[in-house]
């Protein structure tokens, strides 16, 4: 009976936060321009034949497989420094006050710097929210609060890297679709990174066993995962480079 209501203020919580979430949109976010302009639409398989949009869309996927660890890899560690599903709450309502807090004023930056910079380095804190569990994979896991310190990293990076990634991102999706059915892009987008979160977990879900105690082997998935978000951000640092272009 207290777990369950320990569940259930958790879920009131979480869901309180996003209603002042939507209050904070509601009266911040600018109004949005209305005009008659008429839409070009092409079929949607032609967003396949632009090269550059598919290698951007196979780098962008490696966002939404990361972020999806947040559900299949941050129990594992959990587990492995000793800590309950019970901790899971708490560190769920981490990720949402920083977005809450954070998600305007640095989407305001991100597209103030260009994405030329923001784009490689979101993806960069991607993969260190995985390099940080992995320092502490090996190691026998401290008494108390400490113990949940790598978690609470990888949530903080993972989180701060999406905030930098998704609005800049969206932003050079219409680049690319040039006014041509840019819904069939955004699209396109979505379902790669909806392949990107299935493969890519059924590829490494298995390794996740290996960080479950610790060891020396314990930090390999998690450098295994850090390496896709890495070599995203040297993708974009090249496609970004040639949009200016």
């Amino acid at each position: 009976m207290y777990k369950r209501q320990g569940f259930q203020r958790v879920a009131l919580a979480g869901a309180g936060v996003f209603v002042v979430a939507l209050i904070i949109l509601f009266f911040s976010l600018p109004p949005s321009a209305r005009g008659d302009r008429e839409v070009n639409i092409t079929p949607w398989w032609q967003t396949f034949r632009q090269p550059r949009f598919v290698v951007f869309m196979l780098a962008y996927s490696a966002y939404l497989f990361s972020y999806n660890q947040l559900y299949l890899a941050l129990p594992v560690e959990l587990k492995r420094s000793g800590s309950s599903e019970q901790d899971l709450g708490p560190l769920f309502m981490l990720a949402s006050l920083l977005i809450i807090c954070l998600q305007l004023p640095l989407a305001r930056v991100a597209r103030r710097i260009g994405v030329g910079l923001i784009l490689p380095v979101g993806f960069l804190l991607l993969s260190l929210s995985f390099i940080c569990v992995a320092a502490f994979a090996p190691l026998t896991p401290p008494e108390g609060w400490q113990r949940l310190l790598p978690a609470a990293g990888m949530v903080t990076l993972l989180t701060l890297g999406q905030m930098l990634v998704v609005p800049v991102g969206m932003d050079l999706v219409p680049r690319f679709a040039r006014d041509r059915n840019l819904g069939a892009h955004y699209g396109a987008l979505a379902s790669m990174g909806g392949i990107a979160v299935l493969v890519g977990n059924f590829l490494l879900g298995g390794q996740l066993d290996r960080a479950l105690t610790p060891s020396a082997d314990a930090a390999i998935p998690w450098l295994l995962l850090a390496a896709f978000p890495f070599c995203s951000a040297i993708v974009m640092a090249v496609i970004c480079r040639s949009i200016k272009q």
